[in-house]
């Protein structure tokens, strides 16, 4: 089987299992489906880089999460300050009689709970955000997303010519890059009316989700190539991972809400 038909079947499964989770949950059961999306993700990113005390991580994760669902914004980055202190104390006690971990190691230890914290755990806890202003919000920006990536596939699939950054993301395109921004703005533009923005702001602001998008994407797997991974995982059949379905998220779902708060 193609990894276009492979794609197909896997989105018609879980499409709409997701877009009715994100419609028609309340507030804390979809808190619980966006837990179990960061759980996993950060899992995919723990598989990826094998940090040292890997499961420490995980677990602090969590703990984080429930912190930004309650909006404990100043307790989160205390936490975040005490476990990666935490982390290099474990690192220099736990090894005092063996060989020493190299400076690299402590550092990618370090490295991966700080990264997880803000470039997975932060931009997902921004949905739960989003559907406490507004149920469809989210939805929005899930559409905005997927259309953005499906343009950016085909597009570039079709005339995609001139390559956008080859060292870390051989298929994407300059051409693909553009249907991205495109679809985005239309979807922008369709959901005008409940965002509250006149045609010209849906346009702008629905083009730089869509850059977004694509540049949270190009991040993830310059994370990926750093430890030499292609996909972060193959639990969605040719889609790769959690991680990989969750990576347009990072810069964008952040920036949405900010618009909407710049709107009010």
């Amino acid at each position: 089987m193609d990894d276009f038909k492979r794609r197909l079947i896997t989105a018609s499964i879980f499409g709409p299992f997701t877009v009715l989770c994100f419609y028609f949950l309340p507030l804390f059961p979809f808190f619980i489906f966006i837990l179990f999306i960061a759980f996993f993700a950060v899992l995919e990113g723990i598989r990826i880089s094998r940090p040292k005390m890997g499961y420490l991580i995980v677990l602090f994760s969590v703990v984080s999460f429930l912190l930004l669902y309650f909006r404990k914004y100043e307790a989160f980055l205390l936490f975040l300050f005490f476990t990666t202190l935490l982390l290099l104390l474990l690192h220099l006690f736990l090894n005092k009689t063996k060989n020493p971990h190299s400076p690299e190691e402590i550092l990618k230890t370090l490295s991966i709970n700080v990264i997880v914290s803000f470039f997975v755990l932060f931009p997902l806890h921004y949905l739960c955000v989003l559907k406490e202003l507004n149920n469809l919000y989210p939805l929005i920006l899930l559409f905005a997303i997927w259309a953005s990536d499906v343009s950016a596939y085909f597009t570039g699939k079709t005339f995609g010519k001139r390559k956008l950054c080859p060292f870390i993301s051989p298929g994407k395109t300059v051409e693909g890059l553009s249907g991205a921004i495109f679809a985005s703005s239309l979807v922008f533009a369709l959901a005008k009316g409940t965002l509250g923005l006149d045609l010209p702001s849906a346009i702008f602001f629905g083009a730089s989700l869509g850059f977004l998008g694509q540049a949270g994407d190009i991040f993830e797997s310059a994370f990926k190539r750093l430890f030499g991974f292609k996909d972060s995982s193959s639990i969605l059949p040719g889609h790769g991972g959690i991680l990989d379905r969750m990576d347009s998220f990072i810069f964008a779902t952040p920036f949405f809400y900010k618009v909407l708060s710049f709107k009010s």
